[in-house]
C-alpha cells in the first residue's frame, strides 16, 4: 500500500470549500510507519496541520466523509477524526455521544445501530442540514489510503483493541496514528500490530516514563502537548532535543483570537518554536500561513526518497 498525499498550487482564496487545481502527487514510503514518516517530515523543519475533527466548515460537517475530502483539497495535512460504536457493534465517526448537536438525530448513538444511523443527516457548525451521513471507520480508512494520515481519537469507553484491528484489516497501519490518552491503550493496540503509530500526551518528560516500562518505542510516537498555551511550551525543547516529533493545538481561544484580529502569527510562531504539528479548526488559515513559510513539497519529497 503506498500513501498519496496531494500537493496544490498555493492560490489566494476566501472560504475552505473553494478547489484549488491539482500541481502534483507526491508518494510516501509504502514500509514507513506514519510516526516513522512523521519524523522524517520534523527532521526537515516543517510545519503540518491536522484538521481538527475531520475539517469542518460551512457547508461541511465535523466527521464528513465530504469533510475529509474537501479539507485535502486545500493541500497535503493530517485529519483528525472522532470514532464511536453503534448498537450493533459498527465503529463510526462522531465526536459527541449524543446525536443532538452534529446530526438530525436525538438520543444516543450507541441506542442505534448503524442501519438506522445513516438515515440521520449531519449538521454543519451553524446547524445546517446537509445531505451527508455518519460514515463508517472502514468507508474513512479505504478513501483516507494513498491520500493522507488519518489521526484516530478513540472515545472514552471504545475497545482499543477493536480500533486497531480494523486498522490492520484495512491494511491502513502505515497512515494512522491512533490517538491514546494512556500508556495501556497503547500496549493493548500494540498486541494487534507492533507496527502501529500512536498520538500520544506527554506534557512533561515524566510522562515517558510509563511507555518505557511497557517498552513502547519512542519511534512510534507523536507527543500531543495540548492546546497551546504557557503551560504546554515547557515540554516542547525536551521533546525536540529527544527527536519525539510533538504536535500542539492552536484551536479554541488562541484561534478566535487569530480570526478576530485578522493575525496569523501565532501560527508561524508556533511553528518556529519547533512544533511539527498544529491541529486547527480554521485548517486552511493555518496552512495557507505556513505555506509562504516553508517548502513542505521538497519535504515530502526527500522523504519519500528515504
Amino acid at each position: 500500500m503506498r500513501i498519496l498525499v496531494t500537493a496544490t498550487l498555493l492560490l489566494a482564496f476566501s472560504t475552505a470549500s473553494t478547489s484549488l487545481a491539482k500541481s502534483s502527487e507526491i508518494y510516501l514510503d509504502p514500509n514507513e510507519n506514519a510516526a516513522n514518516y512523521l519524523s522524517c517530515l520534523a527532521q526537515q523543519k516543517v510545519t503540518l496541520i491536522s484538521a481538527h475533527r475531520g475539517g469542518p466548515t460551512s457547508g461541511f460537517p465535523e466527521n464528513a466523509l465530504e469533510s475529509l475530502k474537501n479539507a485535502l483539497s486545500h493541500g497535503p495535512m493530517l485529519l483528525e477524526v472522532d470514532v464511536r460504536q453503534t448498537r450493533d457493534g459498527e465503529l463510526v465517526l462522531l465526536h459527541d455521544e449524543s446525536l443532538e448537536r452534529t446530526t438530525t438525530g436525538t438520543g444516543n448513538l450507541s441506542d442505534y445501530t448503524l442501519d438506522e444511523l445513516k438515515v440521520f443527516r449531519l449538521l454543519d457548525n451553524q446547524q445546517n442540514v446537509t445531505q451527508f451521513s455518519i460514515p463508517t471507520l472502514k468507508e474513512t480508512l479505504e478513501w483516507a489510503d494513498e491520500k493522507t494520515i488519518l489521526q484516530i481519537d478513540v472515545k472514552r469507553g471504545i475497545d482499543y483493541e477493536k480500533v486497531a484491528r480494523a486498522v490492520v484489516a484495512a491494511e491502513a497501519v502505515d497512515s494512522v496514528l491512533i490517538i491514546a490518552y494512556r500508556a495501556e491503550d497503547i500496549a493493548i493496540s500494540l498486541e494487534v500490530d507492533e507496527q502501529l503509530s500512536f498520538s500520544y500526551s506527554i506534557n512533561h518528560p515524566d510522562d515517558l516514563t510509563a511507555l518505557e516500562k511497557l517498552g513502547v518505542s519512542e519511534q512510534q510516537i507523536i507527543a500531543w502537548t495540548g492546546v497551546v498555551d504557557e503551560t504546554s511550551k515547557p515540554v516542547w525543547p525536551t521533546l525536540e532535543s529527544l527527536g519525539i516529533p510533538f504536535a500542539a493545538g492552536a484551536f479554541w481561544d488562541l484561534e478566535e483570537r487569530i480570526v478576530a484580529t485578522d493575525n496569523t502569527q501565532p501560527y508561524i510562531d508556533i511553528s518556529a518554536a519547533g512544533t511539527d504539528i498544529i491541529g486547527s479548526d480554521y485548517y486552511w488559515l493555518a496552512y495557507d500561513t505556513l505555506a509562504s513559510q516553508q517548502d513542505l513539497a521538497a519535504a515530502i519529497t526527500l522523504c519519500e526518497r528515504q
